[in-house]
Protein backbone atom coordinates (compact mmCIF):
# COMPACT_ATOMS: atom_id res chain seq x y z
CA UNK A 1 0.00 0.00 0.00
CA UNK A 2 1.12 3.67 -1.03
CA UNK A 3 0.19 7.53 -1.08
CA UNK A 4 1.37 10.04 -3.04
CA UNK A 5 0.62 13.40 -1.49
CA UNK A 6 1.57 16.66 -3.50
CA UNK A 7 3.95 19.83 -2.32
CA UNK A 8 4.51 19.08 0.92
CA UNK A 9 3.94 16.63 3.70
CA UNK A 10 0.15 16.44 4.98
CA UNK A 11 -0.20 16.39 8.45
CA UNK A 12 -3.23 13.97 8.59
CA UNK A 13 -1.00 11.41 6.99
CA UNK A 14 1.20 10.80 9.63
CA UNK A 15 -1.33 10.29 12.59
CA UNK A 16 -1.43 6.88 13.82
CA UNK A 17 -4.59 5.90 11.66
CA UNK A 18 -3.49 7.93 8.91
CA UNK A 19 0.22 5.83 8.61
CA UNK A 20 -2.26 2.35 9.07
CA UNK A 21 -4.43 3.78 5.98
CA UNK A 22 -1.72 5.22 3.85
CA UNK A 23 0.79 2.73 4.05
CA UNK A 24 4.09 4.03 2.45
CA UNK A 25 3.73 8.26 1.76
CA UNK A 26 6.11 9.82 -0.82
CA UNK A 27 5.87 13.54 -1.56
CA UNK A 28 6.53 15.18 -4.83
CA UNK A 29 6.93 18.66 -4.87
CA UNK A 30 5.14 19.04 -8.20
CA UNK A 31 7.64 21.94 -8.99
CA UNK A 32 6.56 24.47 -6.71
CA UNK A 33 8.71 27.20 -5.87
CA UNK A 34 11.21 26.76 -3.26
CA UNK A 35 9.59 29.98 -1.23
CA UNK A 36 6.25 27.90 -0.79
CA UNK A 37 8.41 24.79 0.38
CA UNK A 38 10.25 26.71 3.09
CA UNK A 39 8.79 28.75 6.46
CA UNK A 40 6.12 26.05 7.60
CA UNK A 41 6.15 25.75 11.33
CA UNK A 42 5.39 22.27 10.71
CA UNK A 43 7.95 19.88 9.74
CA UNK A 44 8.33 15.86 8.73
CA UNK A 45 11.47 14.99 11.30
CA UNK A 46 13.41 13.09 8.08
CA UNK A 47 17.15 12.18 8.60
CA UNK A 48 18.30 16.13 7.02
CA UNK A 49 16.11 17.73 9.16
CA UNK A 50 17.40 15.72 12.17
CA UNK A 51 21.05 15.79 11.43
CA UNK A 52 21.01 19.71 12.59
CA UNK A 53 21.20 18.13 16.18
CA UNK A 54 24.40 16.41 15.70
CA UNK A 55 27.62 18.43 16.68
CA UNK A 56 30.40 18.96 14.70
CA UNK A 57 33.42 16.82 15.97
CA UNK A 58 37.23 18.31 15.02
CA UNK A 59 40.18 16.11 15.07
CA UNK A 60 41.38 18.10 18.04
CA UNK A 61 38.37 17.24 20.05
CA UNK A 62 38.63 15.88 23.69
CA UNK A 63 36.31 14.59 25.74
CA UNK A 64 36.02 17.89 27.30
CA UNK A 65 34.65 19.09 23.97
CA UNK A 66 31.47 16.94 23.97
CA UNK A 67 29.98 18.12 27.70
CA UNK A 68 29.78 16.53 30.88
CA UNK A 69 26.11 14.83 31.89
CA UNK A 70 24.50 13.69 35.12
CA UNK A 71 22.16 11.30 34.96
CA UNK A 72 19.56 10.88 38.13
CA UNK A 73 18.24 7.75 37.20
CA UNK A 74 17.14 4.26 39.48
CA UNK A 75 15.86 2.13 42.41
CA UNK A 76 15.83 -0.95 43.85
CA UNK A 77 14.18 -3.25 41.07
CA UNK A 78 14.72 -0.17 38.71
CA UNK A 79 17.94 -0.12 37.71
CA UNK A 80 18.08 -1.58 34.15
CA UNK A 81 16.08 1.93 33.24
CA UNK A 82 19.60 3.85 34.32
CA UNK A 83 21.44 0.98 32.64
CA UNK A 84 19.66 1.76 29.36
CA UNK A 85 19.57 6.03 29.54
CA UNK A 86 23.06 5.46 30.58
CA UNK A 87 24.58 3.46 27.63
CA UNK A 88 22.46 5.67 25.12
CA UNK A 89 23.86 9.08 26.44
CA UNK A 90 27.20 7.28 26.20
CA UNK A 91 26.42 6.56 22.69
CA UNK A 92 25.72 9.56 21.74
CA UNK A 93 28.92 11.15 21.45
CA UNK A 94 29.06 12.59 24.69
CA UNK A 95 32.45 13.17 26.62
CA UNK A 96 31.74 12.20 30.16
CA UNK A 97 28.62 10.97 31.83
CA UNK A 98 28.00 10.42 35.62
CA UNK A 99 25.11 8.28 37.36
CA UNK A 100 23.86 9.63 40.46
CA UNK A 101 21.78 6.75 41.76
CA UNK A 102 20.98 5.26 44.97
CA UNK A 103 23.90 3.95 46.76
CA UNK A 104 21.97 0.54 46.98
CA UNK A 105 22.10 -0.19 43.46
CA UNK A 106 25.69 1.83 42.55
CA UNK A 107 28.23 -1.28 42.24
CA UNK A 108 25.43 -3.04 40.26
CA UNK A 109 25.98 -0.08 37.58
CA UNK A 110 29.59 0.54 37.98
CA UNK A 111 30.15 -2.77 36.67
CA UNK A 112 27.86 -2.33 33.99
CA UNK A 113 28.47 0.88 32.32
CA UNK A 114 32.06 1.17 32.26
CA UNK A 115 32.18 4.07 30.69
CA UNK A 116 30.40 6.12 32.84
CA UNK A 117 31.32 7.25 36.30
CA UNK A 118 29.30 6.55 39.11
CA UNK A 119 28.07 8.88 41.87
CA UNK A 120 26.02 7.03 44.90
CA UNK A 121 23.80 9.00 46.83
CA UNK A 122 21.68 8.56 50.50
CA UNK A 123 18.87 5.89 49.62
CA UNK A 124 15.74 5.32 51.35
CA UNK A 125 15.01 2.13 53.05
CA UNK A 126 12.95 1.28 49.85
CA UNK A 127 15.64 1.13 47.85
CA UNK A 128 14.64 5.23 46.02
CA UNK A 129 16.47 8.32 46.40
CA UNK A 130 16.01 9.78 49.55
CA UNK A 131 15.38 13.30 50.55
CA UNK A 132 18.87 13.96 51.51
CA UNK A 133 20.36 12.86 47.92
CA UNK A 134 19.67 16.30 46.17
CA UNK A 135 22.32 17.84 48.96
CA UNK A 136 24.63 15.50 47.57
CA UNK A 137 24.49 15.97 44.18
CA UNK A 138 27.03 18.70 42.99
CA UNK A 139 26.08 20.43 40.17
CA UNK A 140 28.67 23.00 39.46
CA UNK A 141 30.66 21.16 37.01
CA UNK A 142 27.94 19.38 34.41
CA UNK A 143 26.98 20.82 31.28
CA UNK A 144 23.82 19.36 31.20
CA UNK A 145 21.50 17.04 33.69
CA UNK A 146 18.96 14.35 33.08
CA UNK A 147 16.20 12.92 35.55
CA UNK A 148 13.74 10.10 35.57
CA UNK A 149 14.17 6.95 34.49
CA UNK A 150 13.78 4.19 37.19
CA UNK A 151 14.06 6.58 39.98
CA UNK A 152 9.90 5.88 41.21
CA UNK A 153 7.75 8.06 42.44
CA UNK A 154 8.90 9.41 45.82
CA UNK A 155 10.16 12.34 48.20
CA UNK A 156 13.94 12.23 47.07
CA UNK A 157 12.91 12.22 43.24
CA UNK A 158 10.79 15.27 43.88
CA UNK A 159 13.79 16.82 46.01
CA UNK A 160 16.08 16.25 43.33
CA UNK A 161 13.72 17.38 40.47
CA UNK A 162 13.01 20.44 42.25
CA UNK A 163 16.77 21.09 42.52
CA UNK A 164 17.74 20.43 39.11
CA UNK A 165 14.26 22.81 38.19
CA UNK A 166 16.15 25.25 39.99
CA UNK A 167 19.44 25.12 37.85
CA UNK A 168 20.35 26.82 35.07
CA UNK A 169 21.80 23.45 33.61
CA UNK A 170 19.91 22.34 30.41
CA UNK A 171 17.75 19.67 31.54
CA UNK A 172 15.65 16.04 30.11
CA UNK A 173 12.90 15.59 32.31
CA UNK A 174 11.13 12.11 31.93
CA UNK A 175 9.16 9.24 33.63
CA UNK A 176 8.60 9.64 37.04
CA UNK A 177 10.37 12.41 37.62
CA UNK A 178 7.84 13.88 35.40
CA UNK A 179 4.99 12.36 37.64
CA UNK A 180 6.22 13.99 41.01
CA UNK A 181 5.12 17.15 39.08
CA UNK A 182 1.65 17.24 40.02
CA UNK A 183 0.76 21.12 39.52
CA UNK A 184 2.35 20.94 36.06
CA UNK A 185 5.73 21.89 34.50
CA UNK A 186 7.00 25.12 35.82
CA UNK A 187 8.65 27.31 33.46
CA UNK A 188 12.05 27.93 33.71
CA UNK A 189 14.81 30.13 32.25
CA UNK A 190 17.69 27.30 31.11
CA UNK A 191 16.76 24.77 28.19
CA UNK A 192 14.16 21.61 29.03
CA UNK A 193 12.98 19.25 27.54
CA UNK A 194 10.34 16.78 28.52
CA UNK A 195 9.17 13.48 26.98
CA UNK A 196 6.29 11.68 28.10
CA UNK A 197 4.09 9.25 26.94
CA UNK A 198 0.43 9.88 26.03
CA UNK A 199 -0.74 8.50 29.73
CA UNK A 200 1.35 10.67 31.54
CA UNK A 201 0.59 13.69 29.25
CA UNK A 202 -3.02 13.43 30.09
CA UNK A 203 -2.32 13.56 33.84
CA UNK A 204 0.01 17.05 33.14
CA UNK A 205 -2.90 18.20 31.11
CA UNK A 206 -5.79 17.57 33.26
CA UNK A 207 -7.36 15.61 30.69
CA UNK A 208 -8.40 11.73 29.35
CA UNK A 209 -5.59 9.97 27.48
CA UNK A 210 -8.46 9.11 24.35
CA UNK A 211 -8.08 13.21 24.43
CA UNK A 212 -4.11 12.76 23.65
CA UNK A 213 -4.93 10.00 21.43
CA UNK A 214 -7.34 12.36 19.25
CA UNK A 215 -4.88 15.53 18.62
CA UNK A 216 -1.26 14.74 19.85
CA UNK A 217 -0.06 17.65 17.74
CA UNK A 218 -2.43 20.03 19.49
CA UNK A 219 -1.77 19.13 22.80
CA UNK A 220 1.78 18.96 21.81
CA UNK A 221 1.87 22.37 20.95
CA UNK A 222 -0.28 23.47 24.02
CA UNK A 223 2.02 22.36 26.71
CA UNK A 224 5.19 23.45 25.00
CA UNK A 225 3.34 27.09 25.02
CA UNK A 226 1.99 26.28 28.32
CA UNK A 227 5.66 25.37 29.91
CA UNK A 228 7.75 27.42 27.75
CA UNK A 229 9.92 24.05 26.97
CA UNK A 230 10.23 21.89 24.15
CA UNK A 231 7.49 18.84 24.39
CA UNK A 232 8.35 15.59 22.97
CA UNK A 233 5.06 13.42 23.03
CA UNK A 234 5.93 9.87 22.25
CA UNK A 235 3.86 7.35 20.18
CA UNK A 236 3.77 5.60 16.98
CA UNK A 237 4.27 9.24 15.38
CA UNK A 238 6.16 11.44 17.84
CA UNK A 239 5.35 14.99 18.17
CA UNK A 240 7.63 17.37 18.78
CA UNK A 241 6.86 21.23 19.52
CA UNK A 242 8.96 24.07 20.97
CA UNK A 243 7.49 27.11 22.77
CA UNK A 244 7.34 29.58 19.72
CA UNK A 245 5.41 27.02 17.71
CA UNK A 246 7.63 24.84 15.28
CA UNK A 247 6.60 21.15 15.47
CA UNK A 248 7.73 18.02 13.66
CA UNK A 249 6.55 14.33 13.24
CA UNK A 250 8.81 11.84 13.97
CA UNK A 251 7.76 8.62 12.14
CA UNK A 252 11.03 6.13 12.25
CA UNK A 253 10.31 2.99 14.16
CA UNK A 254 8.55 -0.31 14.82
CA UNK A 255 6.42 -1.60 16.91
CA UNK A 256 9.31 -2.99 18.36
CA UNK A 257 9.49 0.24 20.32
CA UNK A 258 6.21 0.16 22.19
CA UNK A 259 8.44 -2.03 25.68
CA UNK A 260 9.63 -0.87 28.50
CA UNK A 261 12.98 0.75 28.34
CA UNK A 262 12.65 2.13 24.90
CA UNK A 263 11.57 5.70 26.31
CA UNK A 264 15.13 5.53 28.73
CA UNK A 265 17.33 5.09 25.20
CA UNK A 266 15.17 8.32 24.42
CA UNK A 267 16.62 10.34 27.63
CA UNK A 268 20.04 9.31 27.44
CA UNK A 269 20.08 10.22 23.86
CA UNK A 270 18.75 13.90 24.80
CA UNK A 271 20.71 14.07 28.12
CA UNK A 272 23.80 13.35 25.46
CA UNK A 273 23.08 15.90 22.99
CA UNK A 274 22.40 18.56 25.29
CA UNK A 275 25.38 18.48 27.39
CA UNK A 276 27.09 18.63 23.23
CA UNK A 277 25.31 22.64 23.54
CA UNK A 278 22.89 21.20 21.33
CA UNK A 279 19.95 23.40 20.72
CA UNK A 280 17.20 21.75 22.63
CA UNK A 281 14.14 21.57 19.64
CA UNK A 282 17.37 20.25 17.52
CA UNK A 283 18.36 17.58 20.08
CA UNK A 284 14.72 16.25 20.80
CA UNK A 285 14.36 15.95 16.73
CA UNK A 286 17.86 14.26 16.74
CA UNK A 287 17.02 11.77 19.70
CA UNK A 288 13.56 10.54 18.08
CA UNK A 289 15.31 10.01 14.71
CA UNK A 290 17.98 7.82 16.36
CA UNK A 291 15.98 5.89 18.07
CA UNK A 292 13.22 5.10 15.20
CA UNK A 293 16.04 4.45 13.25
CA UNK A 294 17.52 2.31 15.37
CA UNK A 295 14.61 0.13 16.01
CA UNK A 296 14.27 -0.38 12.30
CA UNK A 297 17.74 -1.59 11.96
CA UNK A 298 17.35 -4.14 14.92
CA UNK A 299 14.44 -5.26 13.36
CA UNK A 300 15.92 -5.43 9.52
CA UNK A 301 17.80 -8.81 11.79
CA UNK A 302 15.02 -10.38 14.00
CA UNK A 303 11.93 -8.52 13.38
CA UNK A 304 10.04 -6.17 15.51
CA UNK A 305 7.92 -8.40 17.76
CA UNK A 306 10.71 -9.87 20.25
CA UNK A 307 12.66 -6.61 19.94
CA UNK A 308 13.53 -5.23 23.47
CA UNK A 309 15.74 -1.66 24.44
CA UNK A 310 18.72 -3.80 24.33
CA UNK A 311 18.74 -5.08 20.65
CA UNK A 312 18.18 -1.28 20.11
CA UNK A 313 21.45 0.17 21.89
CA UNK A 314 23.31 -2.84 19.94
CA UNK A 315 22.58 -0.57 16.62
CA UNK A 316 22.53 2.66 17.99
CA UNK A 317 26.14 3.22 16.76
CA UNK A 318 24.94 2.52 12.69
CA UNK A 319 21.60 4.75 13.93
CA UNK A 320 24.28 7.83 14.66
CA UNK A 321 26.85 7.01 11.61
CA UNK A 322 23.65 7.19 9.12
CA UNK A 323 22.47 10.17 10.85
CA UNK A 324 26.22 12.05 10.38
CA UNK A 325 26.28 11.06 6.63
CA UNK A 326 22.70 12.72 6.13
CA UNK A 327 24.95 16.34 8.23
CA UNK A 328 27.75 15.67 5.54
CA UNK A 329 29.66 16.97 8.76
CA UNK A 330 31.25 13.74 9.24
Amino acid sequence: MATATFGLAKAGLYTPAGRQAAGKIYIDPIGLPAPLLQGTDLVLNDGPYAARGLPQRKLDSHKGSFGHGLLAAGSRGMSGAAMLAGTAALRSGIGLLTIACPSEIQPLLAANIWEALTLPVPSSAQGEFSPEAAAQVPLGKFSAAAIGPGCRVCPGTRALAGRLLKSDLPLAIDADALNVMTQGIPRREAPTIVSPHPGEMARLQACTVQAVLADPLGICRRAARAWGCVVILKGSTTCIAEPAGMAALNVTGTSGLATGGSGDILTGLVLGLLAQNTEPFAAACAAAWLLGTASELAARKDGSVAQLPRDVLAVLPQAVNLLYKQSRRE
